[in-house]
């Protein structure tokens, strides 16, 4: 066991399983999260689902409310379950949180029993026979998840979002929905989302977070003698790297009309440069500068001198190097915006930023990563962020790279981002605002 530079305890339990620990007094509750890491492919909609099956209920907790009874007599503590998905990978995430036992009298014995409740579900799961989960309950979170992915389309700048990265990066794996996709639902059965349960569960390389007022030792022992890991066939963490395009000269255009009121615009951007690039923070400077505050160039000039815009700004995508700018228009306003938008990153790259500008843009980078230790959750995030990239770079670390970043750094940042591809989703033609 030893402490990174993070903050994080870091143990090794066993052939690609870790665990970080985040010990400290500065939250009342302990927050665990156990984070499956598989590849994002073609099996994403049974992946989807899995985490949604195992919070119906367990072998101990058959039901959902047997499984809600037990979490209010361990005072209330939570449990989640979901997949994420942070550029190639699909994790596939347990979670419980709850008060620690420091201040309910129940000595250690509640922070291992919320451990035992994370364990129980995430290896004993409901199982009809053998090797098949209960048939209601994967019929009921099939139609569930049937829901979701056909509500994705009314959540206009998600869908759009998606969208984007689907286009821009056809046959790579990061243009997948973490949610997967609706001709797949159907054919899904019982007894193969529990094979492909057990192969994520075999397989995977495994992260396991804890944060709160813990003992490390404590909680490492906890988790050696509850979490029944298997010993052997495990993967090693995949490889990172930047979207690499294939060839294809200008920029791709891409239309798409719906029954909307207000357009939305997406220029997608390749910078090469992901979150575990020394040239990161320079980056964030930049996208910071360009469009991801109030104060940036593209609310400004877009939105606020010229009114062409709803909403503007600019967002970066760290584990895939890339960056993303958007708008919300009136259709009557696509060329205009368009050249606006782009004029803003030409100017970026001829370095037509105040020193004004970059004090802004560095001083709420460094009010975003310190709020981060606000939050268990957000603590997490940003470690699993790092997990992913190989490189922790925890919040004071990266602020420390920015204060060091030049105009002249920022520069050669902007001089490399190179449009890629432009959505537009707008209202169909004749359609009403």
């Amino acid at each position: 066991m030893h402490m990174e530079e993070s903050g994080f305890v870091v143990q090794e339990m066993g052939p690609g399983v870790t665990m970080y620990v985040w010990p400290t007094r500065q939250f009342k509750t302990v927050s665990t999260r156990v984070v499956l890491h598989h590849p994002l492919g073609e099996d994403a909609t049974e992946t989807a689902l899995v985490p949604q099956v195992l919070l119906r209920g367990s072998a101990r907790y058959p039901t959902t409310q047997a499984l809600a009874r037990r979490r209010e007599e361990l005072f209330g503590t939570e449990l989640g379950a979901d997949v994420s998905k942070l550029g190639r990978d699909h994790l596939v995430w347990v979670g419980v949180g709850g008060i620690s036992p420091r201040f309910v009298g129940a000595g250690s014995r509640l922070l291992r029993d919320q451990l035992e409740l994370l364990a129980e579900v995430l290896f004993h799961p409901r199982e009809v026979g053998s090797g098949r989960f209960d048939e209601e309950y994967t019929r009921q979170e099939k139609n569930v998840l049937r829901q979701k992915i056909e509500r994705l389309i009314n959540e206009k700048r998600r869908y759009g979002m998606f969208r984007l990265y689907q286009e821009m990066c056809q046959g790579d794996p990061f243009a997948i929905h973490r949610l997967g996709r609706l001709d797949r639902i159907e054919s899904i059965t019982a007894e193969g989302l529990f094979q492909h349960y057990r192969e994520i569960l075999a397989e995977s390389p495994v992260s396991i977070f804890v944060v709160g007022p813990v003992d490390p030792q404590e909680v490492q022992t906890a988790i050696q003698n509850l979490f029944p890991w298997s010993k052997e066939g495990r993967q090693s963490l995949f490889a990172a790297g930047p979207y690499t395009p294939k060839p294809n000269g200008k920029p791709r255009t891409v239309r798409e009309e719906q029954e909307v009121n207000q357009a939305l615009l997406y220029l997608g951007y390749r910078t090469g440069i992901t979150f575990a690039d020394e040239r990161y923070p320079a980056l964030s400077l930049y996208s910071g500068i360009l469009g991801a505050f109030p104060h940036s160039k593209l609310f400004i000039q877009v939105r606020e001198k010229a009114s062409l815009a709803y909403f503007a700004f600019s967002q970066l995508e760290p584990t895939m190097g890339l960056m993303v700018t958007s708008c919300g228009i009136d259709p009557a306003n696509y060329e205009r915006a368009l050249d606006l938008m782009r004029a803003q990153v030409e100017a970026m790259a001829r370095g037509e930023f105040s020193d004004e500008e970059m004090a802004a843009a560095r001083a709420s980078l460094r009010t975003g990563l310190r709020s981060i230790y606000d939050s268990p959750d957000a603590l997490v995030d940003r470690t699993l962020l790092g997990v992913v990239n190989r490189r922790l770079r925890p919040p004071e670390e990266m602020i420390a790279a920015l204060d060091r970043v030049t105009k002249d750094d920022i520069v050669e940042v902007a001089q490399q981002v190179e449009l890629d591809t432009i959505y537009f989703l707008t209202r169909r033609e004749g359609g009403q605002a």
